[in-house]
Formats: structure tokens, sequence, C-alpha cells
């Protein structure tokens, strides 16, 4: 996917979230836009949960989100 389809897919989601998780979103991408080196110890280990868990899978898609809400 391009980057112009990854932000239109990323403004399309954003739109989508419930207003009262906005502030959770907003938490979530401020820590991953940092660089590793300014992130705390527990800020790294849950990114690396996170890293693993997409990996193994444990994840699901927008589509599938949507269909199920």
């Amino acid at each position: 996917m391009n980057q112009a389809k990854i932000k239109e897919e990323l403004y399309r989601t954003i739109e989508s979230i419930p207003i009262e998780r906005l502030g959770e979103v907003l938490d979530f991408i401020k820590v991953i836009s940092r660089d590793p080196a300014e992130l705390f110890p527990e800020e790294l280990k849950e990114l690396a949960k996170a890293r693993k868990e997409v990996a193994e899978g444990k994840f699901v898609t927008l589509e599938e989100l949507e269909r199920d809400l």
C-alpha cells in the first residue's frame, strides 16, 4: 500500500473511532511517533509486546473491526 493510500485509510479509521476513545488513540500515536531512544522502559516493553502479537497474527483488520461493530 502506498503512503497516500495509507494516509487516506488512517484518516478514515480515525473518523470512525468513538469520540470517547480518541484520547487513547492520541496517546498511542504520540508514543509510536517518538524515537525509541526517548521511550520509557515500560513503553518499550509494551511496544515489543504489541509487535510480537502482530507477528503472531493476534490482531484484527479494519474490515474485521468494522464488520463486528
